[in-house]
């Protein structure tokens, strides 16, 4: 598969984990990706390292935008974006350096593709690789709803075709 993927990431005064967050998404085995940083006015340092980034790799586009929050800085970020899929993640987050790759090699022409997500403390170095989501949405959806409920509140761990989003 060779479509582009857009990487929408919403930046708030994350310095802390900013850069790993970068690094993550930078190291995709799945090349052809645009990574969209939307910083929401930042105040600590999180603008410069979006735009030392952007100096780093063409693939990746920055925004600058007075603070709106993060659902006003995802909206930009798709506004901008150009790819056939769209995935979210949060600028205190680190994917799977096959994160990309694993939710592509799972879709079958889906609207929607969805992997597990792990959680990791600062003082836990636990690292696994994302896992698709075996349940498909078919049939009854309060059913399914029930059992996906807590995965659905998240943007992020989802692979999204963009027509739909921007639909």
């Amino acid at each position: 598969m060779s479509d582009k993927v857009s990487v929408i990431v919403p930046v708030y005064n994350s310095v802390k984990y900013l850069k790993q967050c970068l690094d993550s998404i930078l190291s995709q085995t799945y090349r052809n990706i645009e990574i969209i940083l939307v910083d929401d006015g930042s105040s600590d340092g999180s603008s410069e390292i979006c735009d030392r980034y952007k100096e780093l790799d063409n693939r990746i586009i920055v925004i600058h935008n007075e603070n709106h929050g993060v659902s006003y800085s995802r909206n930009c970020g798709i506004d901008k974006s150009s790819g056939k899929y769209i995935v979210f993640v949060d600028s205190d987050d680190s994917i799977a350096s096959v994160y990309i790759a694993t939710l592509l090699s799972a879709n079958d022409n889906s609207d929607l593709v969805m992997c597990n997500i792990n959680y990791i403390y600062e003082n836990q170095n636990k690292i696994e690789r994302p896992q698709i989501m075996e349940k498909k949405l078919v049939g009854n959806f309060f059913t399914d709803y029930y059992i996906l409920r807590p995965l659905l509140s998240y943007p992020v761990l989802k692979l999204y075709k963009s027509d739909i989003i921007k639909k």
